[in-house]
This record gives structure tokens, C-alpha cells and sequence, in this order.
């Protein structure tokens, strides 16, 4: 039978209203709060949440089932005093917004935490209180008879991941699912009006400078936040493999292991010139299959296409988000893109006086390939053999011969010809772990003879 159906659908929103004195099991954040709270109390409650968000930073928290884990502990323990702090809840929320809108990093990694953290909270809620939720959002809810408990969602605001996944069952327009795969659309919703919000509220920031007390509480919670995005990326970094790309080791890995046909891309970027379309193209999947995360993707993207004067958060957000994530797997088919092969940058069109893309030892000119050899680290002897080769047309054993010049001492066998840039990157960091090994088994030994 039904459970319930509302008096209109609003697009999922979460827009509807809740029963009278029913509590707000799922804050939403549509409205700002009314309390009163002091600036020093604002601040340590800000703080908590920050600590909370970090917490939910982690990979695999994005609705969904699964969860627990510390932060899960942490989820459960700040949820408890929702029902006496549920003001105090929306006003570190806000002030956060605030703290988080100016810096393009810091706004992309707000948006993921506090959706992870919104699925947590989902994940929570008893199978009553999510049909509720779902309810309070415009969608329709029914049961089968006590078994199961499904979800009506108009197919134009279905996930793509769902369809992939083969989730759900389409007639007539209308996606049913059931109750745990519906959060997605509530997650993307939510994701939506903050990144809404995030706009509005730096638009209007000038409000808060006026403001001199909690102008200076944003600073330094803005402050902070950048040491805390910093910070999270460092320890992400101790979990993973030293070989696996992360924020903590991307400077680390871009001066070592980028081949050249990826680490001119990000320097370009760098001097404030975004890259366009087949640049782009070519550097998400080779990023993404080094193992940098989705959420930390959005925060570097943001950081650098931002760089360029011509692009502000909100462009990042409208025109460029979509397409981090289709490569990471979130959108579209639901798969990740593969990185191209040598092969493939050899077939990309040439490149224009304002773009840059594919293989620079097949597309520069001699001069300009002999500057950039001796900027990405090639000893000075060896720029005339990798030159040797390039100019004769033979682009990836100029690469394996750049490869064996910047690594002395591999201890692999290099092969003649390089044939993917991931292959590259991967020998290279194998090449750096036996190094740092090396170092680390010749200090402790000197430290044990000085004993």
C-alpha cells in the first residue's frame, strides 16, 4: 500500500513541508537560523564541525550504503545534540558557508563533506523516517506489502549511476527504486543548493566585512581551513600507498614521476592560463588512474583552473565540475575514463598558438623541446640524445631516454620505448620508493654506528 503521496511534487528539493512539530531529522539548511549566539561561542561550535566534516572527508561517504568507522562515531555523537543544538547545527553551517565561498578549494571540498556527512545522517535515519525525508522532498513513497519499500522519481532528476547500475525500473517517465538507492537523489539535491548558496553568499560577502567581529572570526576559520585541507591530504597520504597520487604528494610526485606530456599541462595552468578542452581532456584520466580521489580532484581542479583570472567558482562549478566527475566514474555511465595512450596523443589534432595538448616530443620544434628539457630536470648531456631522437620521429624513445636521464641508477630495466604516460609515472615512483628505502636503510645505520 502507499505510505504516502504529497499534495505537489517539488523537483525533489526538500522544499515540502514537514508535519507540524515533526523534528527536522534531516537538516536541509533551506533557511537561516534565527538564534542568537555569542562570536566566541560561534566560532568553537564552528570548529567542532570543521573537525566533524574532516572526519566525513574520507573516500566511499557519499550516500550509499556502508559507513561506521570514526567517522561514523563522530557523525552519531555530534547527531545527539541535534535535539537540543539544532540551532547551534544551522548556525555553524552558515557561518561555514561563509568561510568556505571565497576560496574555490575550500568550497569544492565544503560541498563534499557536508554531502558525505548528509548521507551519514541519511544512513541514521529508521526506514519510517527515511520514507519521511523522501516524503518532505516532493517524491512518492509505497510499500508492497510490509517486504519492501519503494520510491517514485521523475526520470529527469534520476542519477545516472542508478541507471547504469540497473536500479531502477522506468515506465511511463517515472523511475521506481528502492528505499536505500533513493538517497542519491537527495544527496544531489542537497549538493545543488549548497553549491547554490555558495554563490549566493559570495556575492555578498561584503555584508560579513562589515561587520568587524565576524569578519574576523571568518578569517580565521578561513585560516584554518586551508591548514586543516592541507592537513587531511597529508594523512590521507600515510593510508595510501606511497606510489598513489594524492594532494599530500602531488607536488612530490609532479616534480619526480609526471612524464612531460602531463607535467606541462599542469604547469600551464600554473602560469594562469587554463587549459582548454583536449588539454583537459588529457589530463583527468591520467590524474585519475595515478589515484587521485575524486573529492580531491574537485579540490585541485578548482585550485588551478581557478588561477586563471577568467574563471571564478562559480564557472568552475557550472562548467566545469560535470566533466571532473564523468571522468571519475560519478557521472554519465558511470565508469571512469582511461587515460590515453602514446598512441592516442599522437592522433590528437596539433596544437594552436592557445592551446597545448599531446606529446611534446612528437609536436615541439627543437629549440623549444631543448628549453623545456632543461626546465622539467634533464641533465645537460643527455638533452642532445633525446633531441637526436624527436627530431628524427621517434617520440617514445626519446621519452625512454628522457626516463633513463632524470632516473640514475634504475634498478628495473627501462624499457626502448615508452608507451603509456601512466607507465611512465608508475616506473618512476617504483624508481623513488627503492631510493627512499635506500636512504632511510643507510641513515639508520649511520645512526647505529654512532651508538
Amino acid at each position: 500500500g502507499r505510505i504516502a503521496r504529497p499534495r505537489s511534487q517539488e523537483s525533489g528539493h526538500g522544499s515540502a513541508q514537514r508535519p507540524q512539530g515533526e523534528r527536522d531529522f534531516l537538516p536541509r539548511y533551506l533557511t537561516p537560523p534565527r538564534s542568537t549566539l555569542g562570536l566566541r561561542v560561534l566560532e568553537k561550535a564552528a570548529l567542532r564541525r570543521m573537525r566533524l566534516l574532516l572526519s566525513c572527508s574520507g573516500r566511499g561517504d557519499r550516500g550509499g550504503p556502508g559507513g561506521g568507522g570514526h567517522a561514523g562515531k563522530a557523525v552519531r555523537s555530534f547527531d545527539d545534540t541535534l535535539a537540543s543544538n539544532a540551532e547551534e547545527d544551522a548556525a555553524t553551517h552558515f557561518v561555514l558557508r561563509l568561510v568556505c565561498c571565497a576560496e574555490p578549494a575550500l568550497a569544492a571540498w565544503f560541498v563534499a563533506c557536508e554531502a558525505a556527512l548528509f548521507g551519514k545522517r541519511w544512513r541514521a535515519l529508521g526506514p519510517e523516517h527515511q520514507a519521511r525525508e523522501l516524503v518532505a522532498a516532493g517524491l512518492s513513497v509505497y510499500s508492497d506489502g510490509g517486504k519492501k519499500t519503494w520510491c517514485d522519481i521523475p526520470f529527469q532528476a534520476l542519477p545516472a549511476q542508478l541507471i547504469a547500475k540497473r536500479r531502477v525500473v522506468l515506465s511511463g517517465g517515472i523511475a521506481r527504486t528502492e528505499l536505500s538507492d533513493a538517497s542519491v537523489v537527495l544527496v544531489r539535491s542537497f549538493e545543488r543548493h549548497l553549491l547554490e548558496a555558495l554563490e549566493l553568499a559570495r556575492a555578498n560577502l561584503h555584508i560579513c566585512h562589515n561587520h568587524v567581529g565576524l569578519d574576523e572570526v571568518v578569517q580565521r576559520l578561513r585560516a584554518l581551513g586551508a591548514l586543516l585541507l592541507q592537513g587531511r591530504a597529508g594523512r590521507n597520504d600515510l593510508h595510501h600507498n606511497r606510489g598513489t597520487l594524492s594532494l599530500g604528494n602531488f607536488e612530490e610526485c609532479l616534480a619526480q614521476s609526471f612524464p612531460p606530456c602531463m607535467r606541462r599541462l599542469v604547469l600551464q595552468q600554473r602560469d594562469g592560463v587554463h587549459l582548454k578542452h583536449l588539454g583537459r581532456l588529457q589530463l583527468r584520466p591520467f590524474l585519475r588512474e595515478a589515484g587521485l580521489g575524486l573529492r580531491e580532484a574537485l579540490v585541485w581542479w578548482a585550485r588551478e583552473l581557478c588561477r586563471d583570472a577568467s574563471i571564478t567558482s562559480e564557472a568552475f562549478q557550472r562548467n566545469y565540475r560535470y566533466d571532473v566527475e564523468h571522468a571519475w566514474g560519478a557521472r554519465g555511465h558511470g565508469r571512469g575514463a582511461f587515460a590515453f595512450s602514446c598512441a592516442r596523443l599522437f592522433g590528437l589534432p596539433p596544437q594552436g598558438p592557445s592551446t597545448m595538448h599531446g606529446c611534446p616530443f612528437q609536436s615541439l620544434g627543437a629549440a623549444e623541446l631543448a628549453r623545456d628539457l632543461a626546465t622539467w630536470g634533464a641533465p645537460r648531456d643527455s638533452v642532445g640524445q633525446v633531441l637526436s631522437l624527436a627530431v628524427r620521429g621517434h617520440p617514445r624513445a626519446a621519452c625512454a631516454q628522457f626516463f633513463r636521464a632524470t632516473h640514475p641508477g634504475f634498478a628495473g630495466s627501462v624499457p626502448q620505448a615508452i608507451v603509456h604516460p601512466n607507465a611512465f609515472s608508475r616506473l618512476s615512483r617504483e624508481h623513488f620508493k627503492v631510493v627512499q628505502s635506500r636512504g632511510s636503510r643507510g641513515a639508520a645505520g649511520t645512526e647505529l654506528r654512532g651508538s
